[in-house]
């Protein structure tokens, strides 16, 4: 049986696909029917006060609309190709917590802008530029099927449990030294440097670095994507602290978040076992390791 980018989403997505799909057709349609029925009104505009234009002519346009042109018709419906295949991209990003590149994608879809400069206009080959993005119309399963290149045969669940855990990854070593900037002790994990006190104030805030561990860490414990925990939840956010100690009251796998004056924060889980797995499966015991995009 031949597999169809159809097959490879779900109906809810497939629903909204085809609903972008026809807006967007519609759009280029509408948009195009305005452009003839706008470039009409214009000229019928001229015709009409043409007779009289060597009396005088300095007068104000009875069809004038500020910022609406010709212009402005034809250049959103060019823009309209980048807008479909973006809406589509930030659709799966947002439902599968993913971060897909839509310009790649565009990149492949869309044409590429002839060179032209002063001495070499090129001015043949921009028109035509210009009529292509006008007149041509993505198809979605084309975008689905660059999205699936982004993929690299995973799923989109796949994909975004391996950003998590790159990030966690790129997070807990030093780019420049290649050294583990944490250490694991029985059932806790030491983190270097991962928070900030402010002793004016004598409030604490955790570093995006370990911000990004903590979103590894809410997965680790409720195996659900893009949901934190009430404890987590407040520590990603920007407000400061003023106990450098959190308790994770009712999770199963992690115990606390204790911060240190010298930026060491520590997180100790419910057993080493836990503390083990964590550091496995999301910080790795090497400097590289290999992600796919």
């Amino acid at each position: 049986m031949q597999v169809s980018a159809d097959n490879r989403i779900s109906e809810t997505d497939r629903k909204f696909c085809e609903a972008h799909q026809a807006a967007y057709v519609d759009a280029k349609a509408s948009l195009s029917e305005l452009e003839y029925m706008w470039t009409d009104i214009v000229n019928r505009q001229a015709e009409t006060l043409k007779p009289i234009e060597e009396i005088w002519n300095n007068v104000q346009r009875y069809i004038h609309l500020p910022h609406f042109s010709e212009q402005d018709i034809r250049n959103q419906l060019e823009e309209l190709n980048e807008l479909f295949i973006s809406n589509l991209v930030r659709y799966f990003n947002h439902s599968y917590n993913v971060s897909l590149d839509s310009n790649t994608v565009i990149d492949v879809l869309l044409p590429h802008k002839p060179k032209s400069d002063y001495h070499s206009p090129n001015t043949e080959a921009i028109a035509g530029y210009h009529q292509k993005l006008r007149s041509m119309e993505v198809d979605y399963k084309d975008v689905l099927d660059q999205i699936f290149i982004q993929l690299g045969g995973r799923t989109f669940l796949e994909r975004a449990l391996d950003e998590i855990k790159e990030a966690c990854h790129k997070a807990a070593w030093c780019t420049y030294t290649g050294k583990a900037e944490y250490e694991l002790k029985s059932d806790t994990i030491r983190f270097t440097y991962g928070c900030r006190f402010e002793s004016m104030f004598g409030k604490w805030e955790l570093n995006d670095k370990m911000k990004s561990i903590l979103i590894g860490l809410a997965y680790f414990e409720t195996g659900t994507f893009g949901y934190y925990p009430a404890a987590i939840s407040k520590l990603l956010g920007w407000s400061y602290r003023e106990d450098p100690v959190v308790i994770f009251s009712n999770y199963t796998k992690l115990q606390s978040l204790r911060m240190f004056k010298n930026g060491r924060v520590d997180i100790k889980f419910k057993s080493k076992d836990y503390a083990g797995r964590f550091v496995s499966e999301f910080l790795g015991s090497c400097p590289l390791m290999e992600v796919k995009k």
